[in-house]
């Protein structure tokens, strides 16, 4: 990793209102050789930013770690414990083959939440921002962890804009190739969450959910809108699906703030290779989010880094949506 001095020299921390949340400590979590989910991710897409030809807009804020207290926000008290300790005992794995764990690791799951509670704070404010949260999120549970995933994200900023805005309406995109099942899980009686996700089919992929006719339940019912696609999905296919589905379920909805759980790994080069997603369809689709945003809840459009597996796609894919959307909103 580049100094952080050195690179807290080239993005200083400023007020611009669109900030890109950092902590460098989410890369102690070391699983291992050759593991998808590795701290080379976040590496990329530091390379990347410091490639960029124009900086001017580019703002980096360096929040500090969560603490336990604020994490049981939203996750209990005994989960974290259990998951500390088993960190700090040097168990290779939590709850389950796919959550490899170091001693680190529990220090990369604090920096990590630290950056969801800073990006909801500051959509608080009418301002927007891209959390950098490694380990990713979106299919933890409540008291879970799954596929990588230790704490979910998503959750922890609902539950800081609610300590502003206690009666928000917020709607999460998932773009990630794989159904984010916790996210899902966690709100699925929510009708102050809409939760939209686009995904591979549930019936050749990875976690097995997000059918079609899952929509909600209870007093969340009509809430949830999964948008299962087939393995080999081109991109054009990928953002129409979208398109054609987010504008209505945006206008009936109406809400306050945007959430974008952003994967990668529906890239046509990620190394899982379930879709043939491209640079320009993400770039597309982030300035249609962009639109929407401006349209119904201006400056509220908070982005958390889920999965996406292709260093190369990372270096140069993020730091150039980094780009857009920091160009965007920091204009004035």
């Amino acid at each position: 990793m580049t100094n952080l001095k050195n690179f807290k020299k080239i993005f200083p921390p400023n007020e611009l209102p669109f900030r890109i949340f950092f902590n460098p400590d989410c890369m102690l979590h070391d699983t291992g050789f050759s593991y998808p989910e590795c701290a080379q991710r976040l590496q990329s897409i530091i390379e990347g930013c410091l490639s960029l030809a124009n900086k001017d807009f580019i703002c980096f804020n360096y929040p500090p770690a969560a603490s336990i207290s604020q994490l049981t926000s939203l996750h209990p008290r005994d989960y974290l414990t259990r998951l500390e300790t088993q960190c700090l005992q040097g168990r290779e794995f939590f709850m389950s083959l796919d959550n490899p764990i170091c001693p680190q690791t529990f220090d990369a799951i604090l920096a990590a939440g630290g950056l969801a509670i800073a990006l909801g704070n500051h959509l608080n404010s009418r301002k927007g921002g891209f959390a950098l949260t490694r380990p990713p999120g979106h299919h933890a549970g409540i008291a879970k962890a799954e596929g990588f995933c230790f704490l979910n994200h998503a959750g922890l900023i609902e539950r800081q804009i609610r300590k502003e805005y206690p009666k928000a309406k917020i709607f999460i995109i998932d773009f990630d190739v794989h159904h984010g099942n916790g996210t899902s899980d966690i709100f699925l009686e929510d009708n102050r969450i809409f939760y939209m996700s686009i995904h591979s089919s549930p019936k050749q992929t990875y976690p097995g959910s997000g059918h079609k006719d899952e929509k909600g339940e209870r007093g969340g019912k009509g809430y949830t809108l999964n948008l299962p696609l087939p393995v080999g999905t081109d991109g054009d296919t990928w953002l129409k699906t979208v398109e054609s589905n987010i504008t209505e379920a945006i206008s009936v909805f109406n809400p306050d703030f945007m959430l974008i759980s952003a994967g990668f790994d529906a890239h046509v080069d990620d190394p899982f290779a379930l879709m043939r997603v491209e640079d320009k369809h993400y770039l597309s689709i982030v300035s249609t989010l962009i639109a929407i945003t401006e349209t119904y809840c201006p400056g509220r459009l908070g982005i958390i880094l889920e999965g996406g597996y292709s260093l190369d796609v990372l270096r140069h894919l993020v730091p150039e949506i980094i780009s857009q959307l920091s160009a965007f909103y920091n204009r004035d």
